[in-house]
């Protein structure tokens, strides 16, 4: 069950977003409060730069989680004119700077679905926002734990931004337009990679536009196929067939730039699940994030970004929530 703040601690809160507001004697209590049951001593180097980034609003790219029928964002990257970069605080007190000034219940975060940005949802509540019942807990993390947010987002989303405005006015093929795209990729593409016209339909398939500004937009086509292993007697073992398509329009239609397969042997290369496309530099290209899983117990996010006429891995990070 979870809880919200009262009204009264919600206009507490809501006026604590400057650090020298924080410290006012107006909210003395509700800070020490969330001092002693939050945060460590912080070293005032650390504290300082935290504060000042998180009080600059920084563009921020959220991971969702699901567990049960409710819905969590944690933050993962910074987004700049650069690629991605894993967003990391010096100390928990910056920790819970930021769960005030961007999860606290009220705040605006925006849904990502197929590159392109959803309306604006309201946050429901944050990490701490009641100090002595947090959202969640870590107990094995000795590290800092980064904060979640409760949320209300679309179905299938997987990404959300916070103080990021995504690139609008990109075009996009439709759907008579995606289909003539790809209709060759069975005949053409999927013999390379050793997929038959006759096995196609053991294969699962997503089909993901890439947004570009000013341009066509690439197209992302995912093949799975998580039959069971044929030549094994290990009740249940799976070996998933992997493929990942991405098409770039050029002279004479779409023709593939990349791709990537896997048989899911033990050593193979992982399976790639894509989570969504985002112009995470500003450059008007969208980049390909994927979720990896290369052991039962460790995975990643990734990032791919297009250069050189092909996509290459630019970021990763693991999606644990304890900063070590």
């Amino acid at each position: 069950m979870f809880f919200r703040s009262s009204s009264a601690v919600r206009r507490l809160l809501t006026v604590a977003a400057p650090v020298t507001v924080l410290l006012a004697a107006g909210c003395k209590g509700m800070r020490d409060n969330l001092d002693s049951k939050l945060y460590a001593t912080a070293d005032q180097s650390g504290w300082s730069r935290d504060s000042i980034l998180v009080s600059s609003k920084p563009p921020v790219l959220f991971r969702v989680y699901r567990k049960g029928t409710s819905q969590y964002i944690f933050p993962i990257a910074l987004l700049s004119k650069s690629p991605p970069s894993t967003l990391r605080l010096a100390t928990k007190r910056g920790w819970g700077l930021f769960d005030i000034n961007i999860l606290f219940e009220g705040n605006d975060v925006t849904p990502v679905q197929n590159g392109v940005a959803g309306p604006p949802v309201k946050t429901l509540r944050g990490m701490w926002e009641i100090p002595t019942i947090p959202l969640d807990t870590l107990p094995g993390c000795t590290g800092a734990t980064l904060p979640m947010g409760l949320v209300s987002v679309p179905a299938g989303t997987e990404l959300v931004v916070a103080n990021y405005k995504l690139p609008t006015g990109m075009k996009l093929l439709s759907p008579g337009e995606l289909q003539d795209a790809i209709r060759d990729v069975p005949l053409l593409v999927l013999p390379t990679v050793q997929i038959s016209g006759d096995q196609l339909g053991e294969f699962s398939r997503l089909v993901r536009q890439i947004p570009r500004a000013g341009g066509d937009p690439a197209i992302l086509l995912e093949y799975h196929n998580e039959s069971k292993l044929t030549d094994t007697s290990v009740v249940g073992q799976r070996r998933p067939k992997h493929v990942v398509i991405v098409l770039e329009k050029g002279v004479y239609g779409y023709r593939p730039s990349w791709v990537y397969k896997t048989t899911g042997k033990s050593n193979d290369l992982p399976i790639l699940r894509l989570l969504d496309v985002v112009d995470a530099d500003m450059d008007g290209r969208a980049e390909i994030f994927f979720q990896v899983k290369v052991s039962p117990v460790d995975s990643y996010v990734l990032a791919f970004r297009e250069g050189n006429d092909t996509w290459t891995e630019v970021w990763r990070r693991s999606p644990a929530r304890c900063d070590q």
